[in-house]
């Protein structure tokens, strides 16, 4: 008579980023399509004028520039606050 060991599971599906867009709203993010998550400063953004109130500006990152944009008025939940200090930032 043979014994088997107990299975270990390791198939636990693919991991997500979530967000938390205002309080009764959240989106799923694959991590295949998150390149990166940072908390980046206020100071460090360059306001661009006369675009739409959902994009935030510029941030330059390891020498590159990326649009940062309040997915929350992009979607028109209005949950964003002007007077942030910082941003929790997904770059995808």
């Amino acid at each position: 008579m043979m014994l088997s060991s107990p299975q270990i599971q390791t198939d636990l599906g693919e991991p997500y980023l979530r967000l938390q867009l205002d309080s009764q709203t959240q989106a799923i993010l694959p991590m295949k399509y998150a390149q990166e998550v940072l908390v980046i400063q206020s100071h460090r953004l360059s306001s661009i004028p006369n675009m739409p109130s959902h994009i935030i500006g510029l941030v330059n990152q390891r020498n590159r520039l990326y649009w940062l944009i309040d997915l929350s008025l992009l979607l028109d939940l209005n949950f964003s606050c002007k007077t942030v200090r910082e941003y929790n930032v997904a770059f995808i």
